[in-house]
């Protein structure tokens, strides 16, 4: 069987570009990944999916529609892929927090069951510098895909937590200078602030996120 030519976008020789990985849930079908694929053009797919024990029928047609997937862009678009199997919002964390940091990311939410990709679209949102496109296919007459926006949620954070994110200290010796606090406190925030994605703390230097802080009452 002839193969069918990859999707490319179109890049100068001399340009150097981040790894693109494509995240695409997988439900009973896998028809939304080839429409989602003819508008971007990523590196490698990732599948995930979900397996409920006790719906063992559903499981099994999950499990085959992966396996089509798996086939289909391997051997006949040429992508490389790999699956996982995500079954809680923890899984799901710790998946995504193994994903290359310097990696651009899209993400395809269709075939997803609700919880999925409700939480992937919620954790997503807390590094949107990250993701390139986010989008839902959907068919309607004929096959189309809707966009989701990247918009920030909300924030809310401790008043410490908030001071630092409101600081104008782009270093952890200004910090200090700054918020009159003492260096091992304001590192250990740091670190959790850059947990929850909202800054990035490396060698002493602070580059906070874009995000929207609750108000105070």
């Amino acid at each position: 069987m002839k193969s069918e030519p990859r999707l490319t976008f179109n890049k100068t020789s001399n340009q150097k570009s981040k790894e693109h990985i494509h995240l695409v849930t997988v439900g009973y079908t896998t028809e939304h990944i080839l429409v989602g694929l003819k508008h971007i053009s990523p590196d490698k797919v990732y599948l995930l999916y979900t397996l409920d024990p006790h719906r063992k029928e559903d499981a099994e047609k999950v499990k085959k529609a992966v396996l089509k997937a798996k086939e289909m862009l391997e051997e006949y678009m040429g992508y490389s892929t790999k699956d996982f199997k995500v079954n809680d919002e923890k899984e799901l964390k710790k998946f995504l927090k193994n994903l290359p940091k310097d990696a651009e990311i899209s993400i395809n939410l269709t075939g997803a069951i609700k919880w999925l990709a409700l939480q992937l679209y919620i954790l997503a949102l807390s590094n949107p510098h990250r993701i390139t496109h986010i989008f839902y296919v959907k068919f309607h007459f004929n096959w189309s895909v809707d966009e989701l926006p990247k918009a920030i949620l909300p924030v809310s954070l401790t008043p410490l937590e908030r001071e630092i994110m409101e600081a104008k200290a782009t270093t952890l010796a200004e910090l200090s200078e700054e918020l009159k606090r003492s260096k091992p406190l304001l590192t250990r925030y740091l670190k959790k602030l850059e947990e929850m994605g909202l800054l990035v703390y490396e060698k002493g230097v602070i580059k906070r996120r874009p995000i929207i802080l609750e108000p105070l009452l």
